[in-house]
């Protein structure tokens, strides 16, 4: 095997167990905002108002200016601060948004695990359909840095022009593989299984 080609597979290796880690951990060891006993992830990166006192304390703003003038315990400064901010860090439109999009993938892993009748299947099945989605652009992407190794650089060099269609070869042949895996796990699971 050529050198581009090998490291074309690993290279999509490495993606796809990033990928297969990155989705199994956040389904896995995501805080479950559900659950009021557990501490709220998104609350927990938020200023307290004790910390916002003291930061006012520190840098000698007055907290109920909005133009950030220097208070009266500090009058030796001669510049105006700008007065901390009292918005939050993230906003309660975006924590509903991050709430929902938690929701709808566990809606769909779910549905993904009742329509293959059991929690390892419906997972696999699940990450299968999100390696076949997000292929898509990575192949694409390698086959248009492959064809210009191919057509413009191969053009001089016939080494870059070899390295250029071996490239493009492995990714059609990556993609091929990434959108037909799912349904050949569809069909050996649901088939076979009954």
């Amino acid at each position: 095997m050529k050198k581009a080609n090998k490291f074309l597979i690993l290279m999509m290796t490495i993606f796809v167990m990033f990928f297969i880690v990155l989705n199994f951990t956040s389904h896995t060891s995501a805080v479950n905002l559900q659950d009021p006993n557990q501490s709220d992830a998104l609350n927990s990166i938020m200023p307290t108002d004790a910390s916002r006192q003291t930061a006012y304390q520190t840098l000698g703003v007055d907290p109920n200016s909005t133009i950030g003038t220097i208070s009266s315990a500090s009058q030796s400064g001669t510049s105006a601060l700008p007065a901390m901010p009292t918005n939050q860090i993230i906003s309660d439109d975006t924590k509903s948004k991050l709430v929902e999009l938690k929701n709808n993938e566990l809606t769909t892993l779910n549905e993904y695990q009742a329509a293959y009748g059991g929690a390892t299947y419906g997972l696999v099945a699940f990450i299968l359909n999100k390696v076949r989605v997000y292929s898509i652009p990575f192949c694409i992407l390698g086959i248009a840095i492959s064809s210009i190794y191919q057509y413009i650089v191969g053009h001089r060099q016939l080494e870059y022009r070899d390295k250029g269609f071996n490239a493009m070869v492995s990714m059609v042949t990556i993609l091929v593989i990434c959108q037909v895996l799912p349904l050949v796990f569809a069909i050996v699971v649901k088939g076979w299984r009954g």
